[in-house]
């Protein structure tokens, strides 16, 4: 029988009857699938459908230069959870879950803050695919997108601040934890004569925060850094920030609760009165059915289903003396890609 070329990744076999179309079962599966040629060519050549997890790759961050900011106070800016991460749909496009508009109106923020210090609460990524619940088809192949699309929001936010620092989530920690479940020989494996630097399969290495002088704080859920004596910031584990209150004794701001929250409290000391706050300043991700949780849900062909949940979206400004000084919190909440800061307002 003469040669033909399989209709979906379009290399040269030799069909077994005139109706075979394609060239092994997994280019017929593909087709039905709707993956394009070059996907099924990829899997052809190298035995992957798609490319292994690597590092992000490198983008150019070009800001506007700084006007000078005349202020008496430091600045630090807290941006909670974005859970950077997507879900495939029929159509092949991503679905994220994170909120462009969201994460677009603290980008403005950071270009006229211009802080000292950025601070990004954890859940940085959602690693959805490596969690312990069930799995829907359309998380596979997604980290990938998900880790450049972080490493382009962190080299944006590096080169409008001084210092950065990215804590780890309970999301986060979901690689690590797979690593170790299921292939416990690899953790924290490095390249050779390269000791210092992160594992190769850890979130710090693959986002490149080496590379953007960025620290990463790790070991949740005790990892904390501390933006003066008397202010620390922490990704959390309770989810009400009245408990977070009672339970700590310096004030907090605090990730993983995805809700706007600010509680006061004043203690009986010897000499004079203890004041601690705990603050959630809610989140970056998105807030309509579209992130993987126990009241979301997707439909029969893997598209999300808009059910509201009650999250609120925000940043935090802090300004604050340096050492044992005073802070004052200023909070920004996001609605619909509005947002009002000193003033003036920001869209997305």
């Amino acid at each position: 029988m003469t040669s033909a070329r399989c209709e979906q990744c379009g290399l040269p076999f030799t069909p077994n009857s005139a109706r075979n179309r394609f060239c092994s079962r997994e280019c017929q599966v593909d087709s039905y699938r709707g993956r394009s040629q070059n996907e099924s060519k990829k899997r052809q050549e190298t035995g992957f459908m798609w490319e292994p997890v690597r590092p992000a790759r490198p983008v150019k961050v070009t800001v506007p230069r700084a006007k000078p900011n005349k202020r008496d106070r430091l600045t630090a800016l807290v941006l909670p959870d974005p859970q950077f991460g997507y879900r495939w749909l029929e159509d092949n496009t991503l679905e994220p879950f994170h909120d462009e508009a969201a994460l677009s109106i603290a980008r403005q923020i950071a270009e006229v803050e211009r802080p000292e210090l950025t601070i990004w609460l954890g859940d940085f990524l959602d690693l959805a695919p490596l969690g312990r619940y069930r799995k829907e088809e359309g998380l596979a192949r997604t980290v990938q997108a998900a880790i450049d699309r972080g490493y382009e929001e962190l080299a944006v936010h590096r080169a409008l601040c001084n210092e950065m620092r990215v804590i780890e989530g309970n999301h986060d920690a979901r690689l690590h934890l797979a690593v170790i479940d299921n292939l416990v020989a690899a953790s924290g494996l490095r390249r050779a004569a390269r000791p210092h630097e992160f594992p190769a399969l850890s979130v710090p290495n693959l986002l490149c925060l080496d590379a953007l002088d960025t620290r990463y704080v790790g070991a949740y859920p005790a990892g904390a850094t501390y933006i003066n004596d008397n202010l620390a910031c922490i990704h959390g584990r309770k989810l009400d920030i009245g408990q977070v209150l009672n339970d700590e004794r310096t004030s907090l701001i605090q990730g993983h609760i995805h809700r706007i929250d600010i509680r006061y409290s004043t203690r009986n000391t010897r000499d004079e009165p203890k004041f601690t706050v705990a603050v959630s300043p809610g989140t970056l991700a998105r807030i309509d059915g579209a992130v993987p949780s126990t009241r979301g849900g997707v439909d029969l062909y893997g598209k999300s289903v808009r059910s509201w949940e009650n999250w609120q979206q925000g940043v935090l400004v802090v300004r604050y003396e340096p050492g044992d000084g005073l802070f004052d919190l200023e909070m920004v909440p996001i609605f619909n890609g509005r947002a009002y800061h000193q003033g003036k307002e920001y869209l997305a």
